[in-house]
């Protein structure tokens, strides 16, 4: 970790990656959780587009019990991160989770790879949703009659374009990029790590309580998000 907080130090422009590791305390199942408790169904199979399409009803059941939780609140995992952004400590953050706790926490500077649980959209007249449309129960239609879709990056699909760019561009003036709370199965957030480690491989730091470096980049410290956050603001903060 002393390595780590040097380098932090060091650095021009720091960039977080993170994982479902990072919002786990705040009391959020996981796809994988509650797609084969609830439902007997692998989380790849039912987050897919696919079965939204042909299944819209147990979609949007689990999508509910996955996401509808009103009362969920950022864990000190996020307000550190926002903090470090305040104090221009951390240059941004990438995350692949679609909670929003990010920005419920105060951060400003955050590209979402696979977009937010909290918006939703027609697919025919484009018309934009919050989630309140999962209220009532059922599956949320527009009032031009379609079913409105989640804005969120499905297993079967592809980061946008835009997206991806705004993270290569990121990343290519990054010194120094630290991953948490993420065992990188994602390919997107993979592919970008990976991109990055060509020239920075020395420069990356994950950082989860499972083994979540089997692809040999960077350097691997095992331990929580909150342990691992809370020794970071100490040093950089304090």
């Amino acid at each position: 970790m002393q390595q780590l907080i040097e380098q932090w130090r060091q650095a021009h422009r720091v960039v977080c990656m993170t994982g479902a590791g990072v919002s786990a305390a705040s009391g959020l199942g996981t796809f994988q959780s509650i797609g084969e408790r609830y439902f007997n169904i692998t989380p790849e199979e039912i987050s897919t587009r696919k079965f939204m399409v042909e299944e819209p009803e147990l979609f949007y059941q689990f999508y509910r019990e996955m996401f509808y939780h009103p009362h969920v609140q950022p864990n000190d995992n996020h307000l550190i991160l926002c903090e470090l952004e305040q104090r221009n400590k951390l240059h941004g953050i990438i995350t692949q989770n679609i909670d929003g706790l990010h920005q419920m926490a105060g951060s400003k500077n955050i590209i979402e790879l696979h977009g937010n649980a909290k918006k939703f959209y027609c697919p025919h007249c484009g018309k934009k949703y919050s989630w309140e449309v999962l209220k009532n129960g059922g599956v949320p239609r527009c009032k031009c009659s379609y079913m409105i879709y989640p804005d969120i990056v499905f297993y079967d699909d592809e980061v946008p374009g835009n997206v991806r760019q705004r993270a290569e561009h990121w990343l290519d003036k990054t010194d120094l990029l630290v991953i948490m709370g993420t065992s990188l199965s994602a390919y997107s957030a993979l592919a970008l790590v990976e991109e990055y480690a060509q020239m920075h491989d020395d420069s990356i730091y994950i950082i989860d309580i499972q083994n979540a470096a089997p692809f040999g980049i960077g350097h691997f410290i095992q331990n929580s998000c909150e342990e691992a956050l809370s020794f970071i603001a100490e040093a950089l903060v304090s």
